[in-house]
């Protein structure tokens, strides 16, 4: 999975090969480089199109492989293979009521499901495109979201969000009950200042970005 945050130009996320694939709203091609920077391949072009990218704002890659793209001109999550052949599509903006908020910070388990971030809330949806659950209400403190921004999902499903407005880090079960809430490194420690950027590595460590920082947390205890 991956995931970008409002204001950011640019998503990333790791195949099952390692390999990280990097898509940029500002760009027309979905590319893939090896570990060390080695370009691997490109695709896609700029369009209005189905198949065709928009303005892509996040992407994320599947257990198979797949690339997902969240298309804010067409309010649409695009399902590519790896080479780039389109294999399904479906739009946000037709639930009730809508996904609200694009671009909207995004991430894929390895079965496909697909979790937005929709201001207060975060929203699971299959992978093709059914609704399946989704929590959070407005608000401060645990549990609730001022403006929900990057989200990422472990091996085991659980969800990680940030809260842009308050700097909350949250982590959610996978069917969204509060399993942590952090605002800062320990209880007397540095508060969280600017927090952007999430993901999650196979052990479980956490990395997220505040302000001009890349913080490494250890994996939730269990």
């Amino acid at each position: 999975g991956a995931s970008t945050v409002p204001g950011t130009s640019a998503s990333i996320a790791i195949n099952p090969h390692g390999d990280p694939v990097l898509v940029d709203s500002n760009g027309t091609s979905v590319a893939t480089f090896s570990p060390f920077g080695k370009p691997l391949g490109s695709w896609g072009r700029r369009g209005n199109a189905t198949g065709d990218l928009g303005q892509p704002v996040a992407v994320g890659v599947d257990g198979r492989g797949n690339v997902v793209v969240d298309d804010a001109v067409d309010d649409a999550i695009e399902v590519f293979s790896a080479s780039g052949r389109l294999l399904r599509f479906w739009y946000t903006g037709s639930y009730s009521p809508p996904v609200s908020g694009v671009p909207n910070p995004m991430t894929v388990d390895r079965q496909g499901n697909v979790y937005l971030s929709d201001f207060d809330k975060i929203i699971k949806f299959s992978p093709g495109g059914v609704p399946l659950r989704s929590w959070g209400r407005t608000g401060l403190g645990p549990g609730r979201f001022f403006i929900a921004g990057a989200v990422a999902v472990d091996g085991s499903g659980n969800v990680y969000a940030t809260d842009v407005r308050q700097n909350r880090l949250q982590i959610f079960s996978p069917t969204g009950r509060l399993l942590a809430s952090w605002t800062g490194l320990s209880v007397r420690g540095s508060h969280f200042v600017a927090l952007g950027g999430l993901t999650v590595d196979p052990k479980g460590n956490i990395y997220v970005i505040d302000g001009a920082q890349l913080l490494e947390l250890a994996p939730l205890a269990t």
